[in-house]
Parts: C-alpha cells; structure tokens; sequence
C-alpha cells in the first residue's frame, strides 16, 4: 500500500508539472489557466463569461464530471 501511494503522489505531481502551461489555440481569443482555487467547472465557467457546455465545447478533453479541471 505505502509503494502504491508513492507513485499517486509522483504522478500527481508530475501531471501538476505538465498542466501549468497553457497549449495556445490559434482561434481562442482568451486564455485562462486554472488556479488551485478553482474547484468546479460551472463557478469557473461563470467566472470567466461562458456556461459549462460552452466550456466543454471549447475543452474537449474536460470531461463532463469535471473531474479533469486542472487538465
């Protein structure tokens, strides 16, 4: 059990590595990187002038429990 939580933790970190840096699209018109703050995509998507499925329009690898916000 303890070797198994390691590697949750590497990979955990290693994935909070890789997601800070943004894939410029070439027609977005806005950017907007997730901070540790933001736990849910609706609040997110409000707070940043959409609705969640245009959020996830825009995002299509976000799934639609949210669950890969920080992706």
């Amino acid at each position: 059990m303890k070797f198994t939580a390691s590697i949750f933790v590497l990979a955990a970190v290693a994935s909070q590595a890789l997601a800070v840096v943004p894939i410029p699209v070439k027609e977005c018109i806005k950017t907007v990187v997730v901070k540790p703050t933001d736990t849910g995509c609706d609040q997110f998507a409000r707070d940043n002038g959409c609705t969640f499925a245009q959020l996830r329009l825009w995002n299509l690898k976000l799934r639609s429990d949210c669950a890969n916000l920080d992706v």
